[in-house]
C-alpha cells in the first residue's frame, strides 16, 4: 500500500524576525514524486495568520542548496536537496502558521507553529501599489524607478551584478531589469546545462536568490522578465528550435503560437510561475513580474493575437491570485501599436514601451510615447528599453559622452513617466563609457519632488524670447500607421497634440499599404525654412519629393544622413512630404525654423499649481550637433510661462543637470494666472523647482 505524505519536522531560520525581512523554513518530509518541481505531484504550503487576523497562503518549493557566491563569484554545492518555504511578515506581533503537504496518495497537516515578529528598523516595504500614474511603497513613499537594463551578466553573475549595482547605488539609482534567458538567469530550457521541460536549473536559481538579496541590501528593486520573444520565434533572435516546449524537442507545441493555447503548455507555464512565486515572491526587491519581452515578435502575432491576449489575462490572474505579496505585473512589446487589448487588462498594472531609432532628438520620441500611453490608459507607464541606432557605427564613437542617454532620462521623467527610461547596452556602452554618472543628478531632483503628496502631473508651458524652431521626431515603427495631417501654429504648437509620425517614409512601389505621407498645415509669422533630416537606413531607390501649397518644390534622390531644406514664405501654407521612389527611407526629424522656441519645456506641476518641477532643454544640444557644428549658442533672455498658476510668493531654484549643483536661487511674487520665470543663460539644460514660500504645510499650500 502506498504511504501517505508525512511532514517530519519544520526548521525555522534563526531570529530575530523583523518586519519586511525574510523568514525561511526548512521542511523534512516524505512524499511520492518523480519530479520535485511539479506541483501536481507534490505540493507543500503554509497558511499564515497575521497579528491582525489576516490569512495568507504561501507555497513551498524544492531547492538544491549552494554556498556562495564567494569573492570570485563561485557557487559551491552544499548537500542534498530539500523543501523550503519563504515568508516575509509585514506586521509586527505574533504570527501563527500551519504547514500542509499533498501528493497523489493523500495529504497531511503539521501541528501549528508561531513566531514573533519585531518592528525592526523602519522599512518602506514592498513596491506593490499604484498611486495614480506613479508607484508607491507600503509606507506611502513614492518609488520612482531610476536605472537601466541589466538583462543578463556578461560573464559571472555575481561579479558583474555586484559591480553594476554598486555603480547604480553610487548614483542613488534604485531599479534595473533582468531577463529569464538561457544565457543569463533562466530556470527552464534545453541543452547547455538545462534539463528540459519542468526541470528548474538550481545553480541559476541560486544566483537569482543572491541577486534578490543583494538588491534588497542596496535598497533596489528590479523587473524580472519571464519570457523573451526569441524563445517563441523562428525569425527574430530565433530560439524556437531549442525550446523544450517545441514538439521537435519532446514538448507539446507544433508551432510557437501553441505555447499560448495548448493546455499542457499553459499548465507547465503556471507551474513555473508557481515555483517563481514560491522562491522569490517574498522579496521586496522584486519590482514587477514581466510576463514577456517584445512578444509582438512571436511568429504570427497578428494572427494569434486574441489567444496571446487571453494568455496574458490567464497568467496575470494566476500571478495575482497566488502572490500573497501583491507584486505588480506588466509585459512589453517592440512596437507602440501593440497591444491595446493587453494594456487594457486589469491584471496589467503599468504599460511599457521600447524605442530604438537613429534620431539625435530621441528624447522627443520617448516623451511623446509617455504622453500617449498616459492619455490612452489610466495606468503608470515606463520606457522599459531604448537605444540610439547608429547604422553600423559603434555607439561609443557616435555618442561617447551619452548625450542622448542624458536627454532621454530627463525627458521621460518630466514628461510624466513613472520612472526614467531604461537604457539598453549596459555592458557594451553604459559601463565602459562611464555613463552611470548621468543618473545621479536626476535622482537628486526626483527625490525632492512631492510627486504623490502634491499630486504632480504633466502641465502645459511655453517659452518666450528664445526664437528657434519646432522639431518633430517620428515615433512609430515599421508597419505602424501614422497620422496624416499635422497643424502647427505660429508658436509651434502641434494639433492634435498626440499626432504621431512614422519613422519610415514609404515609397510608391513597395510596402505601399503603410504609405501615409505627412501633410503639415503651417502658419509662419515671418519667412522661415523647413528641413527634413533622414535617418541611418534606407530601402531601394527612395526619392524625396516635397510639395508646398500643392506644387512640387523639391525632388531629389533619398540618401541616409542627409538634410533636405527649402524656404517657407510668411503666412499660411500646406506642406506635403512624399517618397516618390521605389522603397522606404527612415526619417530622423522634421524641422520648422521660424516656428516655436529653441527651448523645450517639460513640466510637472502639483494639483493646486503651487509646486513645480521642470526640465528645460535646448533641443539643439545633441550628439549630432556637437559632432557636426559644436555646441549651440546659449539662449539668453528667455522666459518660462506657466499658465493657470495661482497668485503667491515663490522660491525658484535652478540646477545644473550634469553636476547636480544648484546654480541660482530667486524669490518672486506672482499675480494669478501666469507664472513668468526668467531662464538663466541656457546652453544644454537646466532643472527647475518652484515651491511656495508659505505656508510650510503641503496640504494647506495646495488648498490655497
Amino acid at each position: 500500500m502506498a504511504q501517505s505524505p508525512l511532514i517530519h519536522q519544520i526548521h525555522l531560520s534563526a531570529g530575530p524576525y523583523l518586519r519586511y525581512e525574510k523568514v525561511e523554513f526548512t521542511i523534512d518530509l516524505s512524499a511520492q514524486y518523480s519530479n520535485p518541481y511539479d506541483y501536481n505531484q507534490v505540493r507543500l504550503w503554509a497558511t499564515f495568520v497575521s497579528p491582525a487576523g489576516d490569512s495568507l497562503s504561501v507555497d513551498g518549493f524544492y531547492l538544491e542548496p549552494f554556498q556562495g557566491p564567494d569573492a570570485s563569484g563561485t557557487l559551491t554545492p552544499a548537500g542534498p536537496g530539500g523543501f523550503r518555504l519563504r515568508f516575509t511578515p509585514d506586521q509586527a506581533g505574533l504570527w501563527t502558521y500551519t504547514f500542509s503537504l499533498s501528493d497523489a496518495h493523500g495529504s497531511t497537516q503539521a501541528p501549528p507553529g508561531s513566531f514573533s515578529c519585531q518592528a525592526g528598523p523602519p522599512s518602506p516595504g514592498f513596491v506593490r501599489q499604484v498611486a495614480g500614474r506613479y508607484l508607491q511603497r507600503d509606507d506611502g513613499s513614492p518609488f520612482v524607478p531610476l536605472g537601466l537594463n541589466l538583462a543578463w551578466p556578461a560573464s559571472n553573475p555575481a561579479l558583474d551584478y555586484r559591480r553594476w549595482l554598486d555603480s547604480l547605488q553610487a548614483r542613488d539609482a534604485n531599479a534595473f531589469r533582468v531577463w529569464n534567458c538561457d544565457w543569463g538567469l533562466s530556470l527552464e530550457w534545453l541543452g547547455g546545462g538545462y534539463a528540459g521541460l519542468g526541470q528548474y536549473r538550481q545553480d541559476k536559481a541560486a544566483y537569482l536568490d543572491w541577486l534578490f538579496e543583494q538588491a534588497a541590501s542596496q535598497d533596489m528593486a528590479f523587473l524580472l522578465c519571464l519570457h523573451h520573444h526569441g524563445q517563441l520565434s523562428t525569425q527574430v533572435n530565433p530560439q524556437w528550435h531549442q525550446n523544450p516546449y517545441n514538439a521537435a524537442n519532446g514538448g507539446m507545441c507544433a508551432q510557437p503560437s501553441d505555447f499560448f493555447t495548448h493546455p499542457q503548455a499553459r499548465a507547465w507555464t503556471r507551474n513555473r510561475l508557481r515555483y517563481l512565486l514560491a522562491r522569490y515572491g517574498y522579496a521586496r526587491s522584486l519590482l514587477a513580474w514581466e510576463l514577456g519581452n517584445e512578444l509582438d515578435f512571436v511568429d504570427g502575432y497578428d494572427i494569434h493575437q486574441p489567444a496571446i491576449v487571453a494568455w496574458h489575462d490567464e497568467m496575470g490572474r494566476f500571478l495575482k491570485e497566488h502572490d500573497p505579496y501583491g507584486h505588480l505585473v506588466t509585459t512589453s512589446f517592440a512596437h507602440s501599436s501593440y497591444d491595446p487589448d493587453v494594456w487594457s487588462l486589469p491584471v496589467i498594472d503599468f504599460t511599457q514601451s521600447h524605442h530604438y531609432a537613429p534620431q539625435p532628438n530621441l528624447e522627443r520620441r520617448l516623451a511623446q510615447s509617455v504622453r500617449t500611453y498616459r492619455d490612452d490608459y489610466p495606468k503608470p507607464t515606463l520606457v522599459g528599453e531604448f537605444g540610439l541606432e547608429t547604422g553600423g557605427a559603434t555607439l561609443a564613437s557616435v555618442d561617447p559622452d551619452g548625450i542622448h542617454l542624458h536627454n532621454s532620462l530627463w525627458a521621460s521623467v518630466y514628461a510624466g513617466g513613472m520612472g526614467a527610461a531604461f537604457s539598453w547596452w549596459w555592458d557594451t556602452y553604459v559601463e565602459p563609457q562611464g555613463l552611470f554618472r548621468h543618473l545621479g543628478p536626476l535622482a537628486a531632483r526626483v527625490g525632492s519632488l512631492p510627486l504623490l503628496a502634491a499630486g504632480m502631473q504633466p502641465a502645459p508651458a511655453r517659452v518666450q524670447g528664445a526664437p528657434g524652431e519646432t522639431l518633430l521626431v517620428p515615433s512609430l515603427g515599421w508597419g505602424e500607421l501614422a497620422d496624416t495631417v499635422f497643424l502647427l501654429d505660429a508658436e509651434g504648437t502641434l494639433s492634435p497634440p498626440d499626432a504621431a509620425l512614422s519613422t519610415y517614409l514609404y515609397g510608391a512601389v513597395w510596402n505601399t499599404q503603410y504609405r501615409r505621407p505627412p501633410v503639415f498645415q503651417l502658419d509662419y509669422p515671418a519667412a522661415g525654412t523647413f528641413s527634413l533630416q533622414t535617418g541611418a537606413t534606407q530601402g531601394q531607390d527612395p526619392e524625396i519629393t516635397i510639395f508646398l501649397d500643392g506644387l512640387p518644390v523639391l525632388q531629389q534622390p533619398g540618401q541616409v544622413h542627409q538634410t533636405y531644406t527649402l524656404p517657407i514664405p510668411a503666412g499660411g501654407h500646406s506642406l506635403r512630404v512624399e517618397n516618390t521612389g521605389t522603397d522606404w527611407i527612415t526619417v530622423a526629424s522634421y524641422t520648422f525654423a521660424g516656428l516655436g522656441s529653441a527651448i523645450d519645456p517639460y513640466v510637472l506641476r502639483s494639483a493646486g499649481g503651487r509646486w513645480v518641477g521642470a526640465w528645460l532643454f535646448h533641443h539643439r544640444y545633441t550628439h549630432a550637433q556637437l559632432q557636426s557644428q559644436g555646441s549651440p549658442p546659449a539662449q539668453v533672455g528667455a522666459v518660462l510661462e506657466l499658465p493657470g498658476s495661482p497668485a503667491g510668493a515663490y522660491e525658484v531654484r535652478w540646477y545644473d543637470c550634469l553636476s547636480g549643483a544648484e546654480q541660482q536661487r530667486d524669490t518672486l511674487v506672482s499675480p494669478a494666472d501666469t507664472l513668468r520665470l526668467p531662464i538663466p543663460a541656457l546652453v544644454w539644460d537646466l532643472a527647475l523647482e518652484v515651491t511656495p514660500l508659505y505656508p510650510t504645510d503641503l496640504a494647506a499650500t495646495e488648498q490655497g
